[in-house]
């Protein structure tokens, strides 16, 4: 009996910090949203440059912000998970810079200091909440980690596109900037740190073992059971990376309004948020099979109703709602899959390369389809289809455990 209530309350220490960090996420994901949701509409409205300026500027952005999930996944233990995370809060003053100058010059130049803020903002929030919680909990952990990021996105998308159409996006970047120097002290004094629950590695083994890691990454690729979640994880994204630069820019041209663009990404956004714990509580309680299959089956579909009803905006903008859902899905159950296919001492090498085949898929996305829309707006979806195919294909090796380590000293097995 003592030792249950040692362990309820040991769960109970492991949320308080779980969600700290999370409240804190929600705010600066807020301010930072911007740089996602409407950096098409910006620079189209503000700058006047074509798609294929934003994709460029995204595939900065990304490319660095790829490299630097890589050396987060060697190094971030010896900055620790809170600080490499409160560094990464400094990402909405980023997006200010970016909004307030209104320059295509100094906006290329802030492009790559954002994605390496966003980085240590990933790496560490997903290694704080691995250090914080069970592992036999990351599937409803993972969930929730998702449903902040989707409503903090959400909640930006409204704000943002609301005071962009009032004010300005000049006005919108003064007040992420704000955000971003009361936010960063806060979040440096308030925040739980979660080091002292784990071995400090202080021996000449250790060392040596750490700078082995980079190494081991060309191991990992090695696996076909790795290689399997990384390109389940690319052809995925490659479709995000897609409907992030070109959905929301079609229907800003079908209604002439940033207002629209973000109360669309918002709702959307707030569908999605409920879905996901559904999906997390699900895989855990009844297994990754049911769950992964009902992602794909929706990213495929989004991909083809989207290119089948890219000029109608009603139909276009339920088929990105399915799409979508399908692809924050994916996103929510990868904490659990990873912890699937690999010790815990590998988690951090694992979460950081299939992260950085997010980014790969992101950087391919945005930059093929950025060049393909100057074709016909059609090109790239059609693209789309034929890539989430294969991804289909992957989804079904995963959902019947492909992916899994051959023992059973998993992380999933806590």
């Amino acid at each position: 009996m003592v030792a249950d209530l040692r362990a309820r309350m040991g769960r109970f220490a492991s949320w308080r910090s779980v969600l700290i960090m999370f409240g804190f996420l929600f705010v600066n994901f807020v301010f930072m949203s911007p740089a996602h949701g409407l950096m098409p509409v910006f620079v189209e409205k503000v700058l006047e440059r074509p798609p294929f300026f934003t994709s460029i500027v995204v595939s900065l952005h990304t490319a660095v912000y790829g490299a630097m999930l890589l050396v987060g996944g060697v190094s971030a233990d010896r900055l620790g998970a809170k600080w490499t995370l409160v560094l990464g809060f400094c990402g909405a003053i980023a997006v200010g810079l970016m909004l307030s100058l209104q320059s295509s010059l100094m906006l290329l130049l802030i492009a790559p200091v954002y994605g390496l803020l966003f980085s240590f903002a990933t790496i560490g929030s997903r290694t704080y909440l691995a250090r914080a919680l069970p592992l036999v909990q990351m599937g409803i952990g993972g969930a929730v980690y998702f449903l902040c990021l989707t409503v903090s996105l959400a909640v930006g998308s409204a704000f943002g596109g609301t005071i962009a159409d009032t004010w300005g996006f000049g006005a919108l970047g003064l007040i992420a900037i704000v955000s971003g120097l009361v936010i960063v002290p806060i979040a440096a004094w308030l925040l739980p740190s979660v080091e002292s629950d784990r071995e400090e590695p202080d021996t000449d083994e250790s060392a040596e073992e750490r700078r082995a890691a980079f190494s081991d990454y060309l191991g990992l690729l090695r696996d076909p059971r790795i290689l399997s979640l990384c390109g389940l994880r690319f052809c995925a994204t490659y479709f995000y990376g897609t409907m992030n630069l070109l959905l929301v820019l079609q229907l800003f041209r079908l209604t002439d309004s940033v207002t629209f663009v973000g109360l669309y990404a918002s709702a959307i956004l707030f569908i999605i948020s409920p879905t996901q714990l559904v999906i997390g509580w699900a895989a855990d309680k009844h297994g990754r099979s049911g769950p992964v299959r009902l992602a794909a089956v929706l990213v495929l579909g989004g991909a083809v109703l989207t290119t089948l009803l890219i000029n109608n905006l009603w139909g276009l903008a339920a088929s990105g709602l399915l799409a979508n859902m399908g692809l924050w899905w994916f996103s929510g159950l990868y904490p659990k899959l990873v912890a699937e296919a690999g010790s815990g001492e590998e988690q951090g090498r694992l979460i950081a390369i299939t992260e950085f085949f997010w980014a790969l898929g992101i950087l391919a996305g945005t930059l093929i389809s950025g060049a393909l829309a100057s074709v016909f707006l059609q090109l790239p979806f059609i693209v789309c289809v034929g890539v989430t195919i294969p991804m289909f294909l992957l989804a079904i090796l995963v959902a019947r455990g492909y992916h899994r380590a051959p023992d059973s000293k998993t992380a999933a097995a806590g």
